[in-house]
């Protein structure tokens, strides 16, 4: 036998050899993070016929869940989930079936949350990653006169002998109702209270009935603050003039 053949017949068989004790490498864990998508809702106030979204505040609190985006050949119940806020681990909010993450804001408004929800096989392979980023806002207050389709902004007129009404809309304060919040109207410098403490996010100004040589400037202003969190409050300053 020449000394080419015998080594090719040794390293077939050193190779042979090796693959009896090299480790079988289990087969690569397919990704199916498309089959699910992340959607989120938040606790924050806002009127009820309001059509947006319920933007989170400041102590706000959320909820994140996974939905499936078809039917799965698995019960969605009976899949692991890990869920990681901000890049930490979450670690009771995760198990099997935990397809819900509830938490609560601590940024303050113009920064956001990063959420990432991973679900895992019986070998912690993870099969699906999903990522979803949570705005966070500054309450504000809107404020509507009857009838109208926009919320007033800087400046808004009224007549002489008219009624002039106006509505204010706390929007995405940490509240339930708008008993937790404090109304303060300041039309022209002078505070304005209410005896029976009803209505308080209403403002009704009577404007005598006459003719004026020019227009009347008056300010209004609105301050909102939260009764327990005095950092979450609005303040809307509108100038009123009057023909």
């Amino acid at each position: 036998m020449s000394k080419k053949i015998f080594l090719k017949i040794f390293i077939l068989t050193l190779l042979m050899t090796m693959s009896c004790f090299w480790p079988a490498q289990s087969p690569r864990a397919q990704d199916v993070s498309g089959n699910f998508i992340l959607a989120w809702s938040s606790g924050s106030y806002v009127p009820a016929n309001y059509q947006g979204k319920a933007l989170p505040t400041r102590l706000s609190r959320v909820k994140v869940v996974v939905l499936p985006t078809k039917k799965l050949s698995q019960d969605p119940e009976k899949l692991y989930y890990r869920w990681l806020l901000d890049n930490e681990i979450a670690g009771k909010s995760g198990g099997q079936g935990k397809s819900a993450f509830n938490f609560w804001v601590t940024r303050w408004g113009g920064d956001y949350h990063e959420i990432e929800s991973q679900i895992v096989d019986e070998n912690e392979n993870i099969i699906a990653r999903n990522f979803i980023s949570i705005p966070v806002v500054e309450a504000q207050t809107l404020l509507w006169r009857p009838n109208s389709d926009y919320a007033a902004q800087d400046k808004i007129t009224a007549k002489t002998g008219q009624q002039l009404n106006l509505f204010a809309a706390p929007l995405f304060f940490h509240i339930k109702n708008l008993a937790e919040l404090n109304f303060e109207w300041n039309f022209d410098g002078q505070t304005l209270t209410s005896a029976d403490q009803k209505d308080l996010n209403r403002f009704t100004l009577k404007i005598p009935a006459g003719t004026l040589t020019e227009s009347l400037l008056r300010q209004l202003k609105l301050y909102v603050t939260h009764k327990v969190d005095q950092f979450q409050q609005t303040l809307n300053d509108l100038t009123i003039e009057i023909k």
